[in-house]
């Protein structure tokens, strides 16, 4: 996953938007979709395993 193309390098958005405060806006689960449905476009449909997964989570709270 390379979200800093589209969200910056500490998140606060370019092409997509600011990441900043988005796990206290959306749900564990919401933030799952998003990344694997890439339900708001142009945003892909990413398959990272479950530790990226995780891992991604954790970095969006420190956001």
């Amino acid at each position: 996953i390379n979200c800093a193309g589209c969200h910056g390098l500490q998140g606060h958005g370019m092409i997509g938007p600011s990441l900043t405060g988005i796990s206290r806006r959306k749900s564990k689960i919401s933030l799952i979709h998003q990344v694997t449905d890439g339900k708001t476009p142009p945003m892909p449909k990413f398959q990272p395993s479950p530790q990226e997964m995780a891992d991604l989570l954790s970095y969006l709270e420190e956001l």
